[in-house]
């Protein structure tokens, strides 16, 4: 049984949460609450985390917090803060047909000092699914251009999506991890023109062809002869 001591207790803590995720609905600018400062060192983290409302939370306070949590959590909690919250918070934005806050842009942004949990458990499992749109893509692609990943945290992105079967959003994807040059061993080039080629009923389509030429562009010169023959097959004129 429950002493009264401890139910009052429980209920002072509840109420300090609640109110605190009532000021981060409202959150513009500033010192967080002290509770949040704590929060990536309680035992039952997600737990607390889930009694302060995320998904209500202002795009002022996500970025923060994001920030705050990027370099205390380990990476299991920061994987399901990138998948349960920071990911449902851009489809909404998406799905609501509102242009993205330059909040939310900065928390995915943030989220790439991770690189390797934003690519496994933001980047792969939205763009896996069928249901992924070129929205998101265009969004991810410019933050795929603007920031750095480590050779092998790229390679590995692309390799991903490559495997999967072609459509618009990945491609757009692809084509912003082949505009950054990076260096690429032959296996992967291999893996790439076997994408091409495999998906070259799609030529005409401005996507696909914008792919192509800049992998083109880049990797070309990579290429044995034998493939640059396989590849040029590929007409991608109007």
């Amino acid at each position: 049984a429950y002493s009264s001591s401890n139910i009052f207790s429980k209920v002072r803590i509840i109420k300090i949460f609640e109110r605190t995720s009532l000021l981060l609905k409202i959150y513009r600018s500033g010192k967080l609450p002290k509770l949040i400062k704590v929060l990536p060192f309680l035992k039952n983290f997600e737990e607390f985390l889930w009694l302060l409302r995320p998904d209500s939370w202002s795009p002022q306070a996500l970025s923060v917090i994001t920030r705050l949590f990027i370099n205390n959590l380990d990476n299991l909690q920061i994987g399901r803060f990138f998948s349960q919250i920071i990911v449902p918070r851009l489809q909404e934005v998406i799905f609501q047909r509102k242009n993205i806050s330059v909040h939310i842009f900065l928390s995915l942004k943030i989220s790439t000092i991770r690189s390797k949990s934003f690519i496994s458990f933001i980047l792969i499992p939205l763009f896996k699914g069928e249901n992924c749109t070129a929205k998101e893509a265009i969004i991810f692609g410019s933050i795929i251009s603007r920031f750095h990943f480590s050779q092998g945290n790229f390679l590995w992105a692309l390799m991903n999506l490559v495997k999967n079967p072609c459509n618009s959003p990945r491609l757009i994807l692809i084509r912003a991890f082949l505009s950054k040059g990076k260096p690429l061993p032959y296996r992967a080039l291999d893996l790439l023109i076997d994408f091409f080629l495999q998906n070259s009923n799609n030529r005409k389509n401005s996507t696909y062809k914008k792919c192509f030429l800049v992998f083109l562009k880049n990797y070309y010169c990579f290429i044995s002869n034998e493939d640059k023959k396989r590849i040029l097959r590929i007409n991608v004129s109007n």
